[in-house]
């Protein structure tokens, strides 16, 4: 896939930890946000309802309204007690999870307005110019608009990339793959979808309007379904991906690195003979970026399925790079530059 008049070699990805320098939550916080805010009375009900997920479930917000949209289509309804079903029927699951919604978003917009007045989203400031000085779009999970903001106050045109809309003809090409606080819902959509207007984000033709919460990420429904073919389509000529603040605990994304990473471990083998040089690489950013956290990230990625076991560690040493720091402290060191 070509952006902006030239094949795309380099990706970010960004998942929560990224703006959370910034002061927004992760959804482990967003849950806890949910259960801050709801009346005494009704968090019985939030305790109850995060008490029946399964025993190896993380208890965060992906999970939360997992289970929610589950009640919502009957899959699990007729396995709850009768305490349960009196209190969860899909009505009034279906009325509860999108109040939950709405207050997901209420949070989300309180602390990106702080972050604005504060200007606490400045640390991105060099992943922008490094994105912009190198054609690399920057596909986040997050709702939150601090690339957006960052670019309309330093004079950085973007555009929020679509599929069969190419070449972009702007500084940053954005994907927002599971939605926005800026894009505005229809008039059927629920009320978890906001305008933000204190964004004063470039429109494009056919923008996006929605927000896709937790459980419904593997959806055909549009424009999701369509970003993340574009997302899938970046990978195809990808030689350096940069992993920011993200869990690895999206199925359908982790899938496309996988793919890739398995291409990749082709072209690796290669290298061993002399056939070529092997540059390729994927640097991930986190805090918890332990040697525990990373064998997780293996095993997310499935990476045992590789053939050739025996040489998995070399691989692995040399494809991988890990930061284990914030964001915030890989761009201010200037690291990113050093790539």
């Amino acid at each position: 896939m070509d952006v902006g008049g030239g094949k795309i070699t380099e990706l970010f990805l960004l998942g929560a930890g990224a703006s959370m320098d910034a002061g927004l939550p992760d959804s482990k916080g967003l849950l806890r946000s949910i259960k801050e805010a709801v009346p005494e009375k009704m968090r019985g009900l939030i305790e109850s309802v995060i008490t029946i997920f399964p025993k190896n479930s993380e208890h965060n917000i992906e999970s939360f309204f997992d289970f929610f949209n589950k009640l919502i289509d009957g899959d699990i309804y007729p396995l709850l007690d009768e305490k349960h079903r009196a209190n969860l029927d899909p009505e009034k699951a279906k009325e509860l999870s999108e109040k939950y919604q709405q207050l997901v978003v209420d949070c989300l917009i309180a602390t990106q307005k702080k972050a604005i007045s504060n200007n606490l989203f400045d640390y991105l400031l060099p992943l922008i110019r490094y994105a912009q000085n190198n054609n690399v779009p920057i596909a986040t999970l997050n709702y939150d608009n601090s690339i957006e903001i960052l670019c309309n106050t330093n004079n950085v045109s973007y555009s929020e990339c679509q599929l069969g809309v190419s070449p972009f003809r702007t500084d940053v090409n954005l994907l927002k793959l599971h939605g926005s606080l800026s894009w505005d819902g229809g008039e059927n959509q629920p009320p978890s979808i906001l305008k933000y207007p204190e964004v004063d984000v470039i429109k494009t033709s056919g923008k996006p309007k929605k927000i896709l919460f937790a459980g419904r990420k593997a959806t055909t429904e549009e424009p999701f379904f369509g970003l993340m073919v574009t997302f899938y389509q970046m990978f195809f000529n990808l030689e350096n991906l940069y992993v920011i603040g993200y869990s690895f605990s999206d199925w359908h994304v982790n899938l496309f690195i996988e793919r890739w990473i398995s291409a990749i471990y082709g072209h690796f083998l290669m290298s061993l003979s002399g056939e070529l040089e092997f540059e390729k690489r994927m640097v991930i950013i986190s805090p918890d970026c332990d040697q525990k956290t990373q064998e997780l990230i293996k095993r997310a990625l499935r990476l045992e399925k590789l053939q050739f076991p025996e040489i998995h560690n070399l691989f692995f040493e040399k494809f991988f790079i890990f930061h284990q720091m914030t964001a915030k402290q890989f761009l201010d060191n200037n690291l990113l530059a050093e790539r």
